[in-house]
């Protein structure tokens, strides 16, 4: 069971929100790969260098889309987590 307590803030109106984790979530975060550091590519659309950072929670094969953070069009990234080079491999393709 995951604890929910709300928290005031010192602005007028402002709450938090504290999370308490059960300490099962622990034993499922340790199977998850490492936080690694970005993967670099270039972006499919208008060639300029671009930083993805894969989510180690997301598994060892993922496919999500951002948006390049210089010419603001979609792409499509494919990773997969390679454990023998502890990496992850990843792939930038047009977001049609």
């Amino acid at each position: 069971m995951i604890e929910f307590a709300l928290l005031g803030g010192k602005r007028r109106g402002s709450v938090f929100l504290a999370v308490k984790t059960p300490k099962s979530a622990t034993r499922y975060a340790s199977n998850m790969p490492p936080a690694h550091d970005p993967a670099s590519l270039t972006c499919p659309h208008c060639g300029e260098p671009i930083d993805t950072y894969p989510d180690p929670g997301g598994g060892d094969t993922q496919i999500y889309v951002e948006d390049c953070s210089v010419c603001c069009r979609p792409i499509s990234f494919h990773a997969e987590y390679s454990h023998e080079d502890d990496e992850y491999r990843v792939q930038a393709h047009r977001e049609v």
